[in-house]
């Protein structure tokens, strides 16, 4: 819905003060999206999708591009369809970083990753955001991901948003509760 993929169902959703409705294009100039679901060409080589890309965007940066490529050890020469699924979330992060977005909005962007493929995707987000200061909004069920990336979090339960503040708040006024069911007993 925030990038305007999706019609809203109820209420309304700005995005750098933008309403999604009325002006979904320039949102896409001004955030990088890493969704969940890819939707890069399969048919095209790694090159050509960024080439594909770069003609997209005006403030696309060269240099960004050649970084991501070298930190993911991403070959230009390989097709899409090739590509695991560790190696096609890390050219979706390229592609969403290399035209320099206001935001970058990440979503489920670790669901299903192995660990290494996990911590190199962590890292350029990391070096993403540390090199520009970058507002990044992740969309996850992974705590441990988030923490590592967020310094504030908010926690929606259908689509409400029931909690919000830093880490160190959310962490000192929560509780963990687990619950051990002996002799087969199984709650209602």
């Amino acid at each position: 819905m925030l990038m305007g993929m999706l019609s809203i169902s109820a209420g309304e959703a700005r995005v750098l003060g933008i309403d999604v409705q009325t002006d979904p294009v320039q949102i896409k100039q001004r955030v990088g999206y890493v969704p969940e679901t890819h939707s890069i060409y399969r048919w095209m080589r790694v090159r050509e999708a960024i080439g594909f890309c770069r003609s997209c965007f005006p403030a696309w940066n060269d240099q960004t591009c050649r970084e991501m490529l070298e930190l993911f050890a991403l070959d230009p020469e390989k097709k899409v369809k090739h590509l695991s699924k560790g190696m096609l979330t890390k050219l979706s992060l390229l592609l969403a970083v290399s035209h320099e977005p206001e935001l970058l909005l990440l979503d489920e962007p670790l669901s299903g990753l192995d660990p290494i493929a996990r911590e190199e995707f962590l890292d350029g987000v990391l070096r993403t955001i540390c090199d520009r200061g970058q507002t990044v909004l992740i969309s996850s069920h992974m705590l441990d991901d988030v923490r590592r990336l967020a310094d504030t979090i908010g926690i929606l339960n259908n689509g409400q948003l029931v909690v919000q503040g830093s880490v160190d708040e959310l962490l000192t006024s929560t509780k963990r509760i687990r619950a051990t069911l002996r002799d087969g007993f199984r709650p209602a």
